[in-house]
């Protein structure tokens, strides 16, 4: 699957200007959260939308809900209103602004963010691959603050993060009194460890549905479960 473009049966997610590429794990992200949600959903809202990716793929399913996609970088929302405008999306709209600068007086049913990876690791060159890629634009604790703040009482927060990094998103989440509720361990084969987890946050204490999901199989095909997750969008699968 091309790191570049996502094609999806109805249009082509194109990225010039954002500086996180459109990659794999994104889109089961985005599949994932699809699978979870139904209407109705009032109001979404896609932290560091970047392409758009999220807010399209799930504005598939919630054709009803207003969704805002944000983002600090004015080059990564040019990309994301192209795609909503390829895709027809009338429901979603984007903002300009950083979460620690975005006031909502309504709160929201759904957040989605799939936030900076490399926390305390070498910074690249690029300022915008810094932005995307590094917590120097938005940290883990800032990024449960404006949640925290956000989210609506029976609303879920899912968010995409490393796996070395899941017990310590656990732990900071329940000092902001968010626990997970849904649990998705990603690796590439059954012969890879685990490297990303989907994970679903509630403000309510509940049993944690755990469940795995390889994306390719030993012979290095992709596995029936993540084929049927994307066929919804993919259209090579």
């Amino acid at each position: 699957m091309a790191n570049h473009f996502f094609q999806f049966k109805q249009f082509t997610i194109t990225q010039q200007h954002a500086a996180m590429k459109v990659t794999t794990d994104s889109c089961l992200f985005g599949a994932v959260v699809a699978a979870n949600v139904s209407e109705p959903v009032q109001r979404m809202l896609d932290i560091g939308t970047g392409t758009g990716l999220l807010s399209c793929m799930i504005a598939q399913v919630l054709h009803n809900t207003s969704i805002s996609a944000l983002d600090v970088s004015e080059e990564a929302l040019i990309d994301a209103e192209h795609n909503i405008s390829a895709g027809q999306f009338a429901n979603i709209n984007t903002v300009h602004c950083a979460l620690q600068d975005f006031v909502s007086v309504e709160k929201y049913d759904l957040i989605v963010s799939n936030p900076p990876f490399f926390e305390n690791q070498l910074k690249a060159p690029d300022r915008l691959k810094n932005i995307a890629h590094h917590d120097s634009g938005l940290s883990l604790a800032e990024l449960l603050t404006g949640v925290q703040g956000l989210l609506a009482e029976n609303g879920c927060f899912w968010v995409l993060i490393p796996f070395y990094r899941y017990l310590e998103m656990i732990g900071l989440a329940a000092s902001y009194h968010l626990f997970p509720s849904k649990v998705y361990f990603v690796s590439q084969s059954p012969k890879h460890p685990y490297f990303r987890c989907i994970v679903q946050f509630m403000n309510t204490k509940t049993m944690i549905d755990e469940s795995e999901i390889l994306i390719k199989d030993d012979n290095n095909e992709y596995t029936a479960a993540f084929t049927e997750l994307l066929k919804p969008y993919y259209l090579y699968l």
